[in-house]
């Protein structure tokens, strides 16, 4: 989510929400899983963690911890610990025609204290496009 030309599409269920990426190399899709009380602790830990969420009011606020060590939180591939903490509130603006996207990184082993920024999206009707891979050779 930290790229300025980052393009998804949001897609919702009951129980989960569906961020749908645009470029392969941001890993195509993640979820957040509503209503889950707290982070499994199954598995490894993943590129994109393991996400939480819950609304409040028309904010979807998700909470995300669990990141293996080679993540890249942007282009810059900042560095991170195992102690990674992200919260993120994202709600819609502008009537519905913007996305305000803020995240809090918190990690205390990498970070002096916690850094927050704050993204808007545009409201778009064009489809995601494909993005694949390959050895062009």
């Amino acid at each position: 989510m930290a790229r300025d030309d980052n393009r998804f599409e949001v897609l919702t269920t009951d129980n989960r929400v569906t961020l749908m990426f645009e470029r392969i190399a941001l890993g195509n899709k993640r979820e957040i899983y509503l209503g889950r009380p707290e982070h499994t602790a199954k598995g490894d830990p993943t590129f994109l963690g393991d996400s939480i969420g819950r609304f409040d009011g028309d904010t979807l606020m998700v909470d995300t911890t669990r990141f293996n060590d080679m993540t890249w939180l942007n282009d810059a591939g900042a560095p991170h610990s195992d102690v990674l903490h992200l919260v993120e509130r994202i709600r819609p603006i502008g009537g519905g025609r913007f996305l305000e996207y803020q995240v809090t990184a918190d990690d205390p082993k990498s970070l002096a204290k916690p850094y927050t920024y704050t993204r808007y999206y545009q409201r778009s009707n064009t489809e995601l496009q494909e993005d694949f891979c390959e050895d062009r050779r």
